[in-house]
């Protein structure tokens, strides 16, 4: 593998090696916990998580809002690193408006979490306080993982960055992707199994591991006949056993009404070429933009987009979809989210936001999914219904940031968008 920038951050120490930087108080110390606590497990003193009690860590005598630093539904800000505390290197100009523009946040199994900024920072939070671990030159779209020792992100000009442990230390080398378009979605089975989805998708395997390029290009085969139609892939995820893309196919507008589906294609890895691609079509008339994807723990799968409502304004949309004989579509009051089933696959969609983007999902299970949006919309489906759920400190004065991304691990959950980290560790 053609290993071009290298990165070392030794525990308590710094060493810097070519144009990568790492940025974190020599005193220090980064402890990598083990990764073998299961999912939902107590974590180790590295990971020691703070609790949150019922009331968002506010007591009868916390009366004043001055001193809360968690809302009213248990969402508690966290404090990103300040100017002049870490080493920038030569990372590219950070938004005139915050430092810190987060983008994607990843929680690892035993329950450290990473996060990337649109600044090109990559951040650790070690169980009490977030450090900037490395700082790259360019910006940075989105992070995975396998454990907290092998990290994989993604960013433009066609950036992928391994972080692993070696000899005691933290090591960020990047990987050639032979591409130069932005990465917009990353994800990983192993150290030597990872996907990314730039202008189409990229597969890195034990094979390519060590060649110039790592990843080889895989092409999406049109659903539609028409040769004139449009295919836009917009994010990739994996279910735990196979890799799924999700985006918008639109047939040629010769015709009115033009065609248009939310798709979804499940790679089945190991068959013939000619049939390795499974496809879920959702028809619907106006899509604007697909943001995200999730499978959960009892098989549903997720995405997110914005499209017209019969209001004749764009919302944000959740479309899930199952296999038709799986009975994992819940069925929603009201009339709500009905189930279609066509083919192989079932599918409901409904719309959950109606005045933001929705930018990230993130879910446990088919009755407790997080939604994540702009500006400063958090929705939690219980099983019947998508809450609102609160964030400000003060009543008066409500969160309104970008929220991009969302991930947790059983009912330890993060939020991070730009200039903000929240943390939640309640039960809904």
């Amino acid at each position: 593998m053609n290993r071009a920038t290298r990165a070392v951050l030794f525990l308590g120490t710094i060493s810097l090696v070519g144009r990568g930087v790492i940025g974190c108080s020599a005193d220090r110390e980064l402890r990598i916990a083990d990764d073998a606590a299961a999912d939902g497990a107590t974590p180790t003193d590295a990971t020691t998580l703070p609790e949150t009690p019922d009331d968002g860590g506010l007591s009868d005598a916390d009366a004043s809002d001055a001193t809360r630093t968690c809302s009213l539904d248990g969402w508690c800000y966290t404090e990103l690193p300040a100017p002049g505390t870490f080493d920038a290197g030569d990372i590219v100009v950070p938004s005139p408006r915050s430092l810190f523009d987060l983008r994607s946040v990843w929680v690892a199994p035993d329950h450290r979490v990473w996060a990337v900024s649109d600044a090109g920072h990559i951040l650790n939070w070690d169980g009490s306080r977030w450090d900037v671990v490395f700082a790259a030159s360019e910006r940075l779209q989105s992070i995975t993982g396998t454990s907290s020792t092998d990290i994989w992100v993604s960013g433009y000009q066609g950036l992928v960055l391994h972080g692993t442990m070696v000899n005691g230390s933290m090591t960020f080398e990047i990987v050639s992707t032979g591409v130069r378009h932005g990465i917009a979605s990353i994800t990983a089975f192993s150290p030597t199994d990872v996907w990314i989805l730039a202008d189409k998708p990229y597969h890195l395997t034990a094979e390519t591991f060590d060649s110039t390029p790592a990843f080889t290009g895989i092409d999406i085969p049109k659903g539609f006949t028409d040769t004139r139609s449009s295919l836009t892939i917009d994010t990739a995820w994996n279910d735990g056993t196979s890799v799924w893309f999700a985006g918008t196919e639109v047939a040629s507008c010769s015709k009115d009404p033009c065609r248009r589906e939310v798709v979804a294609w499940r790679y089945l890895e190991g068959t013939d070429p000619a049939t390795a691609w499974e496809r879920v079509g959702i028809p619907m008339q106006d899509v604007n933009s697909l943001y995200s994807g999730f499978t959960t723990g009892d098989g549903l799968n997720l995405v997110s987009f914005n499209g017209k409502s019969g209001t004749g304004f764009v919302d944000g949309w959740v479309a899930r979809f199952a296999p038709s004989d799986a009975g994992t579509i819940p069925t929603l009051p009201g009339g709500s989210g009905g189930i279609t089933a066509d083919g192989a696959y079932a599918w409901s969609a409904e719309v959950a936001e109606t005045h933001g983007s929705p930018n990230g999902l993130w879910a446990k299970q088919k009755n407790d999914i997080w939604l994540v949006g702009s500006p400063g919309v958090v929705r939690h489906f219980n099983g019947t219904s998508w809450e609102l759920q609160r964030l400000a400190l003060k009543p008066t004065i409500p969160l309104l940031n970008n929220l991009w991304s969302v991930h947790g691990r059983g009912d330890d959950v993060w939020i991070v968008g730009d200039s903000v980290a929240l943390h939640r560790t309640v039960k809904p």
